[in-house]
């Protein structure tokens, strides 16, 4: 197996935590390419041949029923299992221009952070769409765009409309959290990445994320408050131990092992801090699927893994209460 595909999951990571600070390098590319590239569609047709360089937009397209439509794709669109046979064209944060503009795409699918490479591209004679996907709304409304810009547009009212009564849980487990009105909701640490097996490095998801508003949809509360507008920041030790969450949510961890003792290693760092409350109540949950923190179909299962820990938080915190 090629080495470097094995680090695929954690590499994707990284993409999660950066992709709101995005800056491109300098990309080399041949303007004899640029010939190459297919015209534009017009504006009231369908596109027929993309190139994503997002997991989680290539996993929107397949979505609605448009996969066919797609010609190639970042080195770590893994989602559907179909996308990995595609034309892959490097990575988020480094395309290789020459392996796109061959494949003579009519649309290139890009992170919002990406306006340099979208302007090279447009230079080239190809059509380059910013996709946002800060918060649930972009989500949404780019999963509408994408409907009309593939032809796609019932299918793709259709997704949104399964992810938001899924995230929004019409289930027993959604109606029973904060069922009590003496109850607080759960204060939550979202971590996003951090250094390793240590506490150095952490990065926090904020409340005006995706991940953000899934947790709040789920009953839990952020610990980092509305009125920062940044996606992720860095939170020291101190500050970590100041806000003392209920729960920890940890999504840099490796992805697929769950033993006993990878989960007592993983645990290991967040037990030094022994007056958190997450740590003496042991509410620290991890994250070992990659695929669940991308904004698109996945979000449905996240918000459901949301509610079963943050339940039981507040069960624990219910039998605490009533000894």
């Amino acid at each position: 197996m090629d080495k470097s595909k094995q680090h695929a999951p954690r590499d994707l990571r990284g993409w999660v935590v950066q992709a709101m600070a995005l800056t491109m390098g300098a990309l080399l590319w041949g303007t004899a390419l640029s010939a190459q590239a297919a015209e534009p569609a017009p504006a009231d047709a369908p596109t027929t041949r993309i190139v994503s360089l997002m997991p989680s937009v290539t996993e929107i397209v397949f979505a609605i029923g448009a996969g066919e439509q797609v010609v190639g794709v970042s080195d770590y669109c893994q989602w559907p299992a179909e996308a990995q046979a595609k034309p892959h064209v490097g990575g988020l944060m480094n395309p290789n221009m020459e392996a796109i503009l061959l494949l003579r795409p009519t649309a290139v699918l890009l992170h919002g952070g990406q306006g340099d490479f979208a302007a090279r591209l447009k230079n080239a004679n190809v059509e380059a769409r910013l996709i946002p996907a800060n918060t649930l709304a972009d989500v949404y409304a780019s999963i509408a765009s994408l409907g009309t810009l593939t032809g796609h547009t019932t299918q793709a009212a259709q997704l949104v409309y399964k992810l938001q009564s899924g995230i929004a849980g019409k289930n027993e487990t959604t109606s029973t959290l904060n069922s009590d009105p003496a109850t607080s909701p759960a204060s939550v640490l979202l971590v996003v990445a951090r250094d390793g097996d240590s506490l150095r490095g952490i990065y926090a998801s904020g409340p005006r994320t995706h991940l953000g508003e899934i947790l709040e949809a789920a009953g839990g509360q952020n610990v980092l408050p509305m009125s920062d507008p940044r996606p992720s920041r860095p939170m020291g030790v101190e500050e970590l131990i100041r806000t003392n969450p209920d729960v920890i949510i940890d999504f840099s961890v490796p992805a697929g092992v769950n033993t006993d003792t990878e989960n007592e290693r993983l645990l290991q760092p967040w037990r030094k801090l022994a007056t958190v409350k997450a740590v003496q109540r042991g509410h620290i949950f991890f994250v070992k699927d990659p695929h669940l923190s991308l904004p698109g179909p996945p979000m449905v299962e996240l918000a459901d893994l949301f509610r079963r820990w943050l339940g039981r938080a507040q069960k624990d915190a219910g039998s605490e209460t009533n000894r």
